[in-house]
């Protein structure tokens, strides 16, 4: 822990002394935030590759986590070094785009290396302007990863859960006049590795599964800036084995129906709310149907030109393997403040608080997470990060309860 504190404070200190003068007031263009908005003077160029920018990235972290199993009790700690090369290839046309991303993630723990893994992932995305008020959209990617040790589904291995996620995206969009439509797909298909344990194996082939949702949105702008929408969502999910080690069949199907207002005052306000009903329905008679009120909100205020406060609301259903559960409903509530204290450095707070409510059984679930961070552009190609995270969890079911503290600094190099 010593040093990674005089590490924080080297990197503070020289960070004040190499700032020269303090950060000036520039507009916030429509739609966008402190952290958002270009700095053409910071902002890294790429490389030229014909007709599209090439830019590569690689990043190097070290973190502290004083409970690296996300533990009632007994918590472990330990340092974790982060090795992150990453890029991507964007097309700088006029019309249409397309953009291939690659990342991949090292992660060494220092005392425990059986907790050390790889994630892999790859993507590709385009859009085809038909027009200036169509477009169609589509988009493909492969994840390999890693489940999450504080994860209410993680299995409790003498390694992390492996698993893979191959997606696939459309859409499309039409305008006309003050008139806008829009539709889409998602498929996801999700590949679950069996893990050891000290006592055996655990088949986690029950949890492969196919994952559809389909969409469609009609709004109307009813005066600048501000527009009605109504919102139709089906779901079904799919999985691969018809029962699972409990004999349970988890498919399911269902749908979402929503109505809000999308909306931007001035540029400096702006956001969504929506109201609706929400309904996931099982396959299996011993799964309760989960069913009720959906809600959402998301709000952007850049209160002055180098301060953005953000807030967001949403109730949504989550999919879970916790026996005898149907699904969680999901209450989510965050805050966040972004400050610009220098034209190369901002500040950055977020809090979030999240309900969860497990369907079919009595556990319910508080979480709570405080981040703090500052991120410091040294020269257009490279940065440093600083970011403190504490997380809690508070359950009814006491195994599951948590606090975890994390430090972390990273040092990043882009062109």
């Amino acid at each position: 822990m010593s040093r990674i504190y005089k590490f924080v404070a080297l990197a503070v200190s020289t960070a004040s002394f190499c700032s020269a003068g303090i950060a000036f007031a520039q507009e916030i263009p429509r739609g966008e935030t402190v952290q958002s908005r270009a700095k053409p003077e910071l902002d890294p160029l790429g490389v030229k590759a014909g007709s599209f920018l090439f830019f590569p990235k690689a990043t190097l972290s070290d973190t502290y986590n004083d409970n690296i199993f996300s533990s009632a009790n007994g918590a472990l700690s330990d340092n974790i070094v982060e090795l992150g090369l990453n890029g991507s290839l964007e097309s700088d046309w006029s019309n249409h785009s397309l953009k291939l991303a690659a990342d991949t993630k090292i992660k060494r723990y220092i005392d425990n290396p059986d907790e050390n893994y790889e994630n892999f992932d790859f993507s590709a995305d385009g859009r085809y302007d038909v027009s200036a008020d169509a477009k169609l959209t589509a988009g493909s990617g492969i994840l390999l990863s890693h489940e999450s040790r504080s994860s209410t589904d993680d299995a409790g291995g003498i390694k992390p859960t492996e698993y893979s996620k191959v997606n696939l995206t459309g859409g499309a969009e039409k305008g006309l006049d003050k008139y806008s439509l829009k539709g889409g797909f998602v498929v996801d298909k999700y590949d679950y590795k069996d893990v050891a344990t000290t006592s055996g194996v655990v088949n986690n082939d029950d949890r492969d599964r196919l994952e559809f949702l389909a969409n469609i949105r009609a709004g109307y702008e009813f005066k600048p800036q501000t527009e009605a929408f109504i919102r139709l969502e089906l779901n079904a999910k799919d999985y691969r084995d018809a029962l699972d080690d409990n004999g349970v069949n988890r498919d399911s199907d269902g749908f979402e129906v929503t109505s809000g207002l999308s909306f931007d005052l001035t540029g400096i306000t702006f956001g969504n709310v929506f109201a609706g009903y929400r309904s996931q329905t099982f396959k299996d008679s011993s799964l309760k149907k989960a069913e009720g009120p959906t809600a959402g909100l998301d709000l952007t205020w850049n209160a002055t030109t180098l301060t953005t406060i953000k807030g967001s609301f949403e109730r949504s259903v989550e999919e879970t393997t916790t026996t005898g559960a149907s699904g969680i409903f999901r209450n989510k509530a965050t805050i966040s403040l972004d400050h610009e204290l220098l034209r190369n450095m901002i500040l950055s707070s977020k809090f979030t608080y999240t309900d969860n409510d497990f369907v079919g059984i009595s556990r319910k679930d508080k979480e709570s997470k405080l981040e703090l961070g500052v991120d410091y552009k040294l020269f257009r190609n490279f940065y440093t990060n600083f970011n403190y995270t504490y997380s809690k969890r508070d359950s009814s079911t006491n195994s599951a309860d948590y606090k975890q503290n994390l430090f972390k600094i990273l040092l990043s190099v882009q062109l």
